[in-house]
């Protein structure tokens, strides 16, 4: 009886609920929802110029997700303890309660509708992504166990399931577009804030966008997005009769770096080879993606062998450069690259995994080579 209210949805929902959303286990979806509609009465407390309310919305919000994530965490420790799925999973909550009291002004003196606006801004994007591509995960790999699987095999089908969440992810985004635009609407006529509305529904759009093919954590582009470019590019590179370069990286022995300092310096580690990279990627023809937990990558377009070369180890000696301490890494006490460089002019047979398998095996002679090193011929 505590949280009834939030049941309490308006009629028409800044937020809509959308099955994409759900997970196959009632009880998380079920308080999904009820998550979901805290979140359109913070929407609604701005649109009828009621601020003071949000207070009390912001209160049970922090309440009601931490009686969530204490329900989900039961269910994914029962079936994935020690996993580093869940791990990963319990960081992600204990980061929101914090986050919400910072954006909700709570912690700062801010504009009471500002801080309602961003506040559900945050909510969207953050449920959004924690449902879709961690809870949806997770939930498959339990479902999969409880049909009989081993945890191993659960996560594997899980893992498959997730590749195709590009659709899903697009679909619910596109949903909750179509809604938020007949909403805004409606606004316009019973506010004549035509232009202004107008401006914040473009914005929305552009950040909709953004969310489905940028990496949360470095900013880069995602894995979901590089597939698309490659693809793309390779297309681009043929009828132009252009080298293109791709270039797989990943971090040197990051796990020895996450079990000594901990995943928060892990992901700090992350963010700043991310920056580098991003530093080093200034042409309209150069893409950086986060393609895994550590790995990296990038395409260089019209780029020929020998400036593909000095664009690697530019890339390496800018990354040792930030000193990021890696204390029990092979290659030296620092944070490390490995990278592995192929240059190719594509030609009518030429497909996407001829490029991700050279790239590849070049990253892996630079690993068996000692690491901290760029390789871009195999023997």
């Amino acid at each position: 009886m505590i949280f009834h209210h939030a049941l309490e949805c308006d009629a028409n929902p800044v937020f809509r609920w959308d099955k994409n959303l759900e997970t196959g286990i009632d009880i998380i979806d079920e308080q999904h929802q009820r998550l979901v509609a805290l979140t359109n009465r913070l929407a609604h407390c701005l649109m009828v110029g009621s601020p003071a309310d949000a207070d009390h919305i912001y209160a049970d919000l922090a309440d009601y997700a931490g009686y969530h994530f204490a329900t989900e965490e039961a269910i994914w420790e029962k079936y994935l303890a020690g996993d580093a799925w869940f791990s990963a999973h319990q960081r992600e909550h204990a980061h929101f309660i914090p986050s919400l009291n910072r954006l909700s002004g709570r912690d700062e003196n801010l504009d009471a509708d500002q801080a309602i606006e961003r506040t559900f801004r945050f909510l969207v994007r953050w449920l959004l992504c924690h449902i879709l591509e961690d809870d949806k995960k997770l939930a498959d790999a339990v479902l999969a166990i409880q049909s009989g699987l081993d945890p191993k095999a659960a996560k594997a089908l899980a893992k498959s399931r997730a590749n195709n969440l590009l659709t899903v992810f697009v679909d619910t985004l596109l949903n909750m577009h179509s809604q938020l635009a007949s909403r805004t609407l409606a606004l316009l006529r019973e506010r004549a804030q035509r232009n202004d509305i107008q401006n914040k529904l473009e914005a929305t759009n552009r950040e909709l966008v953004n969310l489905a093919i940028t990496d949360q954590l470095t900013g880069l582009f995602n894995r979901r997005h590089f597939d698309t470019v490659l693809q793309r590019e390779i297309n681009r590179a043929r009828r132009q009769r252009n080298f293109l370069t791709l270039i797989y990286l990943d971090i040197d022995d990051f796990k020895k770096l996450n079990d000594t300092y901990g995943h928060a310096q892990g992901d700090l580690a992350l963010q700043a080879v991310a920056n580098v990279i991003t530093k080093s990627s200034r042409r309209s023809a150069d893409f950086a993606f986060r393609v895994g937990g550590e790995e990296f990558a990038i395409l260089l377009a019209n780029t020929q062998p020998a400036d593909a070369e000095i664009y690697a180890e530019r890339l390496r000696l800018a990354v040792l450069a930030r000193e990021i301490p890696n204390e029990h890494a092979r290659a030296a006490p620092l944070v490390t690259l490995s990278l592995g460089v192929f240059t190719h002019l594509p030609s009518a047979g030429d497909t996407q995994d001829l490029f991700l398998g050279q790239a590849d095996a070049r990253l892996y002679a630079a690993k068996s080579q000692g690491r901290n090193r760029w390789i871009n011929r195999l023997p």
